[in-house]
């Protein structure tokens, strides 16, 4: 068992959703709320809100398509929830249960949050270095400005997929307290292991995918 990390949490049993706020006051995270969603301007990418656009500006940002996930089962305890996401920028959806099969990373952001920019290249670097082993994703999460979010992620270099969840359907059955938050999700589906805050360095990722997925980087 790896020692206390500031700002993560280990899943055992029930997740304890007031736990997940205690510790999002403690973390360097942002918070849910309107004051804090202040995005950088990025032009047309403001008002862009066409299907069509959105594929255009995704397919600029390299942004690879969105998993399959397995056909329709049951959520599973302490697993990702029975919800559905849309592709950010247009593609399949995903049911979130259905993602088994493969160690997945699971990151929640959004493009007006100051924090999750800084870790961004952590979660493209081990996409780039471990995607066959371990599956990352990306989630942009209580962001209605998908256009934004799309040159977000085009400015980062963020290829790995991303989903959208711009009506904050994961605060509740996932527990999110503030941004970003990360879930390490195992191949059987359950959530083996949370980071409530941004990760500080690739040592410290690859730490918690070898601790709490068995995968050694």
């Amino acid at each position: 068992m790896r020692p206390a990390v500031a700002g993560s949490r280990r899943v055992s049993g029930v997740l304890l959703y007031a736990a997940l706020v205690v510790a999002a006051l403690t973390a360097a995270g942002c918070s849910n709320t309107d004051e804090a969603k202040t995005p950088a301007p990025h032009g047309d990418a403001t008002a862009a809100s066409d299907p069509q656009d959105l594929a255009a500006l995704k397919r600029q940002a390299g942004i690879e398509p969105c998993p399959r996930s397995s056909a329709k089962v049951e959520a599973i305890d302490d697993g990702l929830p029975d919800v559905t996401l849309s592709c950010l920028g247009g593609g399949r959806k995903v049911d979130l249960a259905g993602l088994r099969g493969r160690p997945t990373v699971v990151n929640l952001w959004a493009q007006w949050c100051g924090p999750c920019r800084s870790e961004v290249p952590l979660f493209q670097r081990l996409h780039e270095q471990a995607g066959a082993r371990v599956r990352v994703i990306g989630i942009d999460f209580d962001d209605p400005q998908a256009g934004e979010a799309i040159a977000f992620a085009g400015d980062l270099g963020m290829t790995y997929p991303q989903l959208a969840d711009p009506g904050a359907l994961l605060k509740g059955s996932v527990g999110v307290p503030g941004l970003p938050v990360t879930l390490f999700v195992a191949a059987d589906g359950t959530i083996a292991g949370r980071q409530i805050g941004p990760v500080d360095s690739y040592d410290q990722l690859t730490q918690l995918v070898s601790d709490d997925l068995g995968v050694s980087l």
